[in-house]
């Protein structure tokens, strides 16, 4: 399959459904595709609007790592930079990454490369909208994007998890 990127670009990604999540990626120049998030955000599927099947999951429940795959070939993997940081390194085709928070007071997070260019921001689409709001701000490969939006969504989840958790306990 064709390698995709994107340069310069607005993203809106809109979700439908509970159980099974569906995450619609919208541009301006029509539907991307769809992404299908499992109900523990430990796996997603990706079906483009031009055919490409993507494949992303955490093969260990206990280990923070990701794995993003197309036709059963590892095109990248994702883990935990540091064991009670919050950022993460990500490889794509050998290529190092770095996906990390926006800000200490912000939901947002920034993917950068490996001279610190910032290639992606990746923002909540507003108090009490579900969805993403997502700003290439470099070249980059379709898949790595659709790959960084899994794991921002997946923080995103811990996140809301922990604090209801935390809301539980008082």
């Amino acid at each position: 399959m064709e390698e995709t990127t994107y340069l310069l670009d607005e993203i809106e990604i809109s979700i439908d459904g509970f159980r099974r999540p569906r995450h619609f990626l919208q541009t301006e120049q029509g539907l991307l595709g769809e992404l299908s998030v499992s109900f523990t955000s430990r796996q997603a599927s990706y079906a483009g609007a031009d055919g490409r099947r993507l494949e992303m999951s955490q093969p260990s429940f206990w280990r923070s790592e990701f794995e993003l795959r197309r036709d059963e070939e590892l095109l990248a993997r994702a883990a935990q930079r540091r064991f009670f940081g919050r950022e993460m390194a990500i490889e794509y085709q050998g290529q190092p990454y770095i996906l990390q928070p926006a800000g200490f007071w912000t939901r947002a997070w920034q993917l950068l490369d490996n001279q610190e260019t910032v290639l992606l921001q990746v923002e909540p689409r507003g108090i009490l909208q579900r969805g993403a709001h997502l700003t290439v701000q470099g070249e980059l490969p379709l898949d790595l994007l659709i790959f960084v939006y899994f794991l921002v969504h997946n923080r995103w989840q811990n996140e809301a998890a922990v604090v209801g958790a935390a809301a539980a306990a008082t």
